[in-house]
């Protein structure tokens, strides 16, 4: 028996098979860990608006009248929201429908669990994407060490733990590119039924994101690609042959139409409920990409580098530097070997990442999520990279690309671990509100800023301070009127300091006062402030909200700083940190300062 078991586990693919179930199993466990982490609390406002529409969808009773559907008014499986698109809404509703008759809450209360274990399971499912993306461009062993590195980068992990779109598009996008590889294919016939199964992914995407449609670029790419036929993987122009344009066009056809049926069938208001779709598509334009309409919370990206900005966040904080230089060398790796040797390869998923990296990098509203679909694109890069410079090198050479390789695959399963460990600890303005509630008296007035989406967890009276109007004198004279009958100022997260003191020609007021309330200058003193950096062995990954907006840290900050050693890696993206691991605040009131004299000292008159 024991020496049939060590055959059995001798052959290659057992070895494989066993392997690639562990780094599955390892992706999933970290995408489930602490998946009821906010106790209970909408915390991430895109997620709160998903499940509040999931829910408000009703399924109709069967048989329903074709005039009831195509009511736009009347209709229950209208969302009535374009912002995202409808599939995700109408599978969050179902698969919650369907749990319900083990749970009732899970179509209801829990509804948000539901969708958060949805996005694990697409996750780990887009990391065995990867291996059998990376297998069939690229080999066995590029295929294993991508799903690696996609497995353990922390931004996907993140992502899976809120009830968002985001994580579901990821895998739509890669099961399309994975399905468009198959076109690559050296055999003389191409199953029709390849070119169906591009036109339902690609559909499915697009009704998940309209941003997918940049997809449209790799399908032409591939159908063009195939007229062109070699024994290697590189192009030439003698390769081309004339008598496969034919198929091709027929192929780019069938793709056309499935997506156009699939888009129709998994999201059919936008065309019932066209002046909807318009008004949410002229929203998403004016504020989510030009910025033409100025709201408070894409004020952060003001005055940043298109490109850089994403590029430094992405690497720093939604990758870790060691594989997100791996993963950017990489990609400069393959498109010169796309340029010099044109692999087909490379040509297909260039022709999906560089469009789609340009068209969000010139976006002016830059949030990481819209650049999670080329992160495992970007792995699949770094391993291809690796083995491509093992095989190059010999001596000292390789074994520096092994260490290298080594450190990469420790770095991020060190940050990955460290950052889930998150979601075992109370969420710092969920800490700070019970704070507020059990340690102070019940008639107290509680000052908080208004635009903050998680101030409904303050359950004392409260009064909102308008910091995102524009700096007026009546402004001021109404905050500090405020504050006069306020005992304490609660700041839940950065998103209004840390925005608002760098525009400073635009806030001057405002931003002194911020620099007033935390130097102690305004009679409050900080009392109580909580934390939840990423940790591991006592390591601490920290992010500073202070420098950016160039600001003075409150006296006594020090009482909420992790134990150990802390490396602090300077300013975070807003969106990376305040929906589950923001720096909370709590100041009380310890100098009585009448209306005039706080005004005084913020207008800069004392």
């Amino acid at each position: 028996m024991y020496h049939r078991i060590a055959v059995f586990l001798s052959k290659p693919k057992v070895r494989v098979a066993i392997l690639l179930s562990a780094v599955l199993m390892c992706a999933l466990g970290l995408r489930l860990y602490g998946i009821g982490w906010d106790s209970g609390y909408f915390l991430h406002p895109d997620e709160h608006t998903v499940v509040r529409i999931a829910r408000d969808i009703h399924l109709p009773d069967w048989p329903l009248s074709l005039s009831q559907l195509l009511d736009a008014e009347q209709s229950p499986l209208n969302p009535h929201f374009f912002i995202y698109g409808s599939f995700p809404l109408y599978l969050l509703k179902a698969v919650g429908s369907v749990l319900s008759n083990f749970n009732e809450t899970l179509a209801d209360a829990d509804l948000k669990l539901v969708g958060r274990g949805l996005a694990a399971f697409f996750d780990t499912a887009t990391v065995l994407l990867i291996y059998l993306l990376g297998r069939r461009l690229y080999g066995q062993r590029i295929g294993i060490l991508a799903a690696v590195f996609v497995t353990f980068t922390v931004i996907l992990i993140q992502h899976t733990h809120f009830s968002t779109v985001d994580s579901l598009l990821v895998f739509l996008v890669a099961l399309t590119v994975f399905f468009t590889a198959r076109v690559l294919n050296k055999s003389p016939g191409l199953p029709k039924w390849t070119a169906v199964a591009i036109g339902i992914s690609l559909g499915l995407a697009i009704a998940t994101k309209t941003s997918a449609l940049i997809l449209v670029a790799a399908v032409l790419t591939v159908y063009t690609l195939r007229c062109f036929k070699s024994e290697s993987d590189g192009i030439s122009r003698s390769d081309f042959q004339p008598s496969c344009i034919k198929s091709s066009i027929a192929g780019v056809a069938i793709v056309g139409v499935v997506t156009f049926i699939t888009v129709a069938i998994a999201e059919p208001y936008i065309f019932i409920d066209w002046g909807t779709f318009t008004a949410d598509t002229r929203f998403i334009r004016d504020t989510l990409m030009t910025r033409s309409t100025d709201m408070p919370w894409t004020r952060q990206f003001i005055d940043t580098a298109p490109y850089l900005y994403q590029i430094r966040h992405l690497s720093i904080w939604g990758m870790g530097l060691p594989l997100s230089i791996a993963a950017w060398s990489g990609l400069i790796f393959s498109m010169g070997t796309a340029v010099l040797k044109r692999h087909k390869s490379d040509l297909l998923l260039l022709s999906w990442i560089i469009p789609f990296f340009i068209i969000n990098g010139l976006s002016e509203v830059r949030f990481l999520r819209y650049f999670l679909p080329l992160v495992p694109f970007l792995c699949l890069f770094a391993a291809r990279l690796f083995f491509d410079l093992y095989e190059r090198l010999w001596g000292n050479w390789r074994r520096l690309v092994v260490v290298s390789l080594v450190l990469v695959i420790m770095c991020s399963v060190f940050y990955s671990f460290a950052h889930v460990r998150i979601y075992s600890r109370q969420h710092p303005a969920v800490q700070v509100a019970d704070w507020v509630y059990n340690n102070t008296e019940r008639e107290a007035t509680v000052a908080v800023e208004h635009w903050e989406f998680l101030l409904y967890l303050v359950r004392q009276e409260r009064i909102e301070l308008p910091v995102f109007d524009d700096d007026t004198p009546e402004k001021i004279a109404g905050i500090s009127r405020q504050l006069q009958d306020a005992d304490y100022s609660v700041i839940l997260t950065n998103r209004q300091y840390g925005s608002i003191s760098r525009l400073r020609e635009r806030y001057p007021l405002t931003s002194r006062y911020y620099e007033l309330l935390f130097s102690g200058e305004l009679g409050f003193e900080l009392v109580y402030c909580a934390s939840s950096y990423p940790v591991l062995f006592r390591v601490n990954i920290a992010d500073d909200t202070f420098s950016r907006p160039d600001l003075p840290a409150p006296e006594g900050l020090d009482t909420c700083s992790p134990s150990g050693i802390t490396i602090n890696m300077g300013f975070a993206d807003e969106n990376h940190t305040v929906f589950d691991h923001p720096l909370s605040m709590v100041f009380k009131k310890v100098t009585y300062k009448t209306e005039q004299e706080l005004f005084g000292l913020i207008m800069g008159e004392q």
